[in-house]
């Protein structure tokens, strides 16, 4: 059985996020034809009713702006934009697969591990989708051995750090679900309508963590979360990184680097003695040549 899993990121707007969310939303490649299918047909029945009105055509679902009531969104109103989405979400539910994710406080982060201030979303796309790697991984090992599932994800600036953070799982010699993955590839939303319900799921991951932070006023959950989680078919599972996790993310990194450098330093050790040896070697065959031509030059006289 080959699944396919997108990813998709939602964070807020502040110049560090304070949450930051990465889920993996997966199913069968058969599941994801019917569930593309169905999405498209949503789209182009409130197409059809938006152009009977008069009004603006939506190109897709996204949430930010049907959220804040931008781009395609902005003549919509809370109760359209209500409705629409619960009949996205009737799609899904009429379809099996799941969704991972994981979360995480940016400002925190900063807090417990200064040095990944220059950029804190490159590091939470690398160990997130480590821990999201693991954790499917582990999921389809236990329920659905012999699957493997490709990773796909929606074409940002951190290509190349979702990349290498793939490529540091699959080649270590430790990470023991390998063999469940294939690859990892970026798409645009353009070419990909499977995005658009990955880009639904996290947004609503994102602001469940975000109404959870003990800053925040004390809010309901929001009603299209809970119409996620009625899903029978559809399984979820979300975790927050707290402040002690990051705490121990930082103090493994730190052993691990200060490891790789006790294993450089010991490898420039070796060269260096390696270096030392030869040369010495070198001027023994020296000076052993030179008393031979010396013998030859006495045997002569």
């Amino acid at each position: 059985m080959i699944l396919r899993g997108y990813l998709d990121e939602s964070y807020d707007g502040q110049k560090t996020p304070r949450m930051f969310g990465l889920t993996c939303t997966m199913a069968q490649g058969s599941e994801w034809f019917w569930i593309e299918t169905a999405w498209q047909k949503c789209l182009e029945e409130k197409n059809a009713s938006l152009k009977e009105q008069g009004r603006t055509l939506i190109k897709r679902y996204h949430s930010a702006d049907i959220n804040s009531f931008q781009g395609d969104f902005t003549d919509w109103n809370g109760p359209e934009r209500q409705a629409f989405c619960e009949k996205l979400v009737r799609v899904l539910s009429r379809h099996i697969g799941r969704y991972d994710g994981y979360l995480i406080n940016l400002q925190e982060l900063i807090e417990e591990w200064p040095e990944t201030k220059s950029d804190p979303k490159a590091y939470a796309y690398s160990f997130l989708l480590k821990f999201l790697m693991i954790r499917i991984g582990r999921g389809i090992n236990r329920g659905l051995p012999g699957t493997k599932i490709t990773l796909f994800h929606d074409r940002c600036a951190y290509d190349e750090i979702l990349l290498a953070a793939f490529s540091e799982m699959m080649n270590d010699a430790t990470f023991a679900y390998k063999h469940c993955f294939t690859t990892i590839a970026p798409m645009g939303w353009e070419d990909c309508i499977a995005l658009q319900p990955a880009d639904l799921i996290v947004y609503e991951n994102f602001k469940e963590g975000h109404r959870l932070l003990p800053s925040e006023k004390t809010r309901d959950r929001r009603k299209i979360l809970d119409a996620l989680l009625s899903i029978d078919s559809f399984s979820q599972r979300l975790a927050l990184l707290s402040r002690g996790n990051i705490r121990e993310l930082k103090g493994l990194s730190d052993a691990a680097k200060k490891k790789q450098a006790s294993k450089q330093q010991r490898i420039r050790k070796f060269r260096s003695h390696s270096r030392t040896v030869a040369k010495s070697a070198a001027q023994r065959d020296k000076g052993k040549t030179r008393r031979r031509k010396s013998r030859k030059k006495a045997d002569k006289i």
